[in-house]
């Protein structure tokens, strides 16, 4: 991650007592230092001591110990990078807006607007992208793509299958993940950028298509997107003895779409939220009578059953919440806040 100095001032800055109130670290007063019990250890007594006034921890039982910054990644089992990703969007720290890649801002003006009045012709301008968007950028093989064939999660064949189904998209070498509703129109595009190894890339910021058409200039600066679930559009055909599963990330949909085509003999549809608290009733009301399943990570299980109780008494019939990782994921596994696809691919 490159982050500019004023960014690493500011996450240098953080008291680590916030942090640790952030990381939901007990702790109680002795003298000048806070106590608690070590999360790097199996601690009975509190040996991790917490030191407000030099802004540092140790564990004065294993050893382990630094700053806030080495809190975090202790705690959360992340890399430097990741645990300063972390301490940005907890502490809704501002970072300045990095250039846009030319050559991405640059596809999308020469491939997306044939002129600048596109997209005052139509009646579904203030709600929808233009589909052109879908054959601009029709090309799959993207570092995502590559990398779930490479590291053998997918065949190649599935890859290709899973690539059709959802309508992935390429752009320098990002994958877009498009949010097309049951009607067929385009309520948006996610730009994520990933390593080799299947992970996502922390040094690329996902962005929106929505917002680097603004950034071009094709697209009016208030236009706001009407998001829907990831994968939406394939619900547009009889879906009485199917299952809708929804799980929470992109990746995770793609992947176990072709993994676990059928549950019970029924057919699966999979679809994603986008995020832990984009599951709402509002998200899912194009499904209501519909078979819905939820498949949480392992850190949103309690609150997705709790959405689903409420989402079922507003629907009038269930929403059923799947606790496999809840009942079959190690402790370790629960750590890292895996997801179904991890399970799967940690499981074979």
């Amino acid at each position: 991650m490159n982050l500019d100095s004023s960014t690493i001032e500011k996450i240098n800055s953080l008291k680590i007592l916030d942090v640790a109130d952030k990381l939901q670290v007990g702790y109680s007063v002795k003298g000048a230092w806070r106590k608690a019990l070590c999360f790097c250890h199996d601690d009975h007594h509190p040996s991790l001591g917490i030191n407000p006034s030099r802004n540092t921890w140790k564990c004065f039982s294993c050893g382990k110990g630094g700053s806030h910054i080495d809190l975090v990644m202790e705690h959360e089992n992340l890399a430097f990078p990741d645990a300063c990703e972390w301490l940005i969007r907890e502490f809704n720290i501002p970072v300045p807006q990095k250039e846009i890649r030319k050559s991405l801002i640059e596809a999308i003006k020469e491939k997306v607007m044939k002129n600048e009045n596109e997209y005052e012709r139509g009646a579904d301008v203030s709600k929808y992208l233009s589909p052109e968007l879908l054959t601009d950028f029709k090309g799959v093989s993207n570092e995502f793509t590559r990398a779930l064939v490479s590291t053998g999660i997918l065949t190649q064949e599935q890859m290709n299958h899973a690539a059709e189904t959802f309508r992935l998209s390429t752009a320098d070498d990002s994958v877009i993940f498009w949010q097309i509703d049951s009607e067929g129109n385009i309520r948006e595009g996610k730009v994520m950028y990933y390593q080799a190894d299947g992970h996502r890339s922390h040094s690329r910021k996902p962005v929106t298509v929505s917002w680097l058409l603004k950034e071009a200039k094709k697209l009016p600066k208030d236009w706001q997107a009407s998001r829907c679930l990831f994968g939406l559009h394939q619900t547009s055909y009889e879906n009485e003895d199917r299952i809708i599963a929804v799980v929470e990330s992109e990746k995770t949909a793609v992947i176990c779409s072709e993994l676990i085509p059928r549950l019970s003999e029924a057919e699966v549809i999979w679809l994603a939220t986008g995020g832990k608290s984009n599951l709402s009733a509002q998200a899912l009301l194009p499904l209501k009578g519909m078979r819905v399943i939820l498949f949480p990570d392992t850190d949103a299980y309690t609150d997705w059953v709790k959405t689903a109780q409420e989402i079922s008494k507003q629907f009038g019939h269930p929403i059923t919440v799947s606790n496999i990782l809840e009942q079959y994921a190690t402790a370790d596994q629960k750590k890292r806040k895996i997801d179904l696809a991890d399970f799967i691919i940690e499981s074979r």
